[in-house]
């Protein structure tokens, strides 16, 4: 199957007087509750007998991966190139069986100073 998938990274600082990890509890539950009205984004994306698309939901859910540095966004983001931030993108090769895992995927990275 060729690769269908929707990936994202969203970059953050823990804002003064918030515990760390405030921010990602609220983005599972946002995500959460947004997944809940609409459980086909995901579904595993097949093609039937015929050739045509669809979606197999299966209750899977998505993958959500979060990851912590030090220092600042925006200092990483002025020294490094392109390639090295899309090595922040995680990502692992889907199971032989196209609908065990997600198309749809949430990745953060923290940063703490």
């Amino acid at each position: 199957m060729e690769p269908n998938r929707i990936q994202m990274v969203y970059y953050y600082t823990t804002p003064p007087g918030r515990a760390v990890g405030a921010i990602t509890t609220k983005l599972r539950e946002s995500a959460s509750e947004m997944l809940n009205g609409f459980p086909m984004v995901t579904g595993r994306l097949l093609k039937n007998d015929q050739g045509q698309r669809m979606i197999k939901c299966n209750d899977a859910g998505v993958r959500l991966v979060e990851a912590r540095a030090k220092g600042s966004v925006e200092g990483w983001l002025r020294r490094t190139d392109r390639e090295k931030e899309l090595l922040l993108v995680h990502w692992e090769d889907m199971y032989y069986k196209p609908y065990f895992w997600s198309n749809f995927m949430f990745s953060s990275a923290l940063w703490t100073y």
